[in-house]
């Protein structure tokens, strides 16, 4: 969950609980079959994919289920905020994992907790030719039903309600897609 003006270069919103450290644990597809936003949606987490690209090819699919998996363990880890980072660190690696700390240690700093229905869009997935073990996204985050709020359940007063865009680039190592790099695109008006 990011807020408007925020300094790093993208941390996302998902997280795994402090258990989950693979795909399969955070309730995501391992083996791509059947990648739909209903698939991957957690309902138990209130983290909901709220639409994917149609007609996706295996490597796609893949790249999908790795991010989806990462910005739930993301967001998992904003809204219990207990120091557990090991399902991000499965997940992520460089400056998206950079940034996903930064990001923490400032909610953290603040006493606060994320609280809300997370809902994103991813929007394309593009898979480089020249190097098949790289590709892009492209995601849209609605944070209209998000807030940080302190210890108490009380609003922290920081103002996260709007769409966001980003960019986030995969990796694919030993088989596995990691989250490298994610940049904002900054407020849109709609997902």
């Amino acid at each position: 969950p990011r807020a408007p003006g925020e300094a790093s270069a993208g941390s996302s919103s998902s997280a795994q609980p402090s258990s989950a450290s693979s795909p399969a644990a955070s309730g995501a597809p391992t083996v791509p079959g059947e990648v739909t936003a209903e698939s991957l949606s957690d309902p138990d987490s209130d983290h909901y994919v709220a639409a994917i690209p149609e007609d996706l090819d295996q490597a796609q699919k893949e790249v999908v289920v790795a991010y989806v998996a990462h910005d739930r363990a993301t967001w998992r880890a904003y809204r219990a905020m207990d120091g557990d980072h090991s399902a991000v660190e499965t997940a992520a690696t460089g400056q998206a994992l950079q940034s996903y700390r930064d990001d923490y240690a400032v909610w953290s700093a603040e006493g606060l907790h994320m609280s809300g229905t997370y809902r994103m869009t991813v929007q394309d997935v593009a898979l480089n030719d020249a190097a098949p073990d790289e590709a892009i996204m492209f995601i849209c985050v609605d944070q209209h039903d998000l807030d940080a709020v302190k210890a108490d359940g009380t609003s922290g007063g920081k103002d996260i309600q709007y769409y966001y865009s980003h960019t986030v680039a995969l990796s694919r190592s030993s088989g596995s897609w990691i989250v490298v790099a994610e940049e904002s695109n900054g407020v849109v008006d709609q997902c």
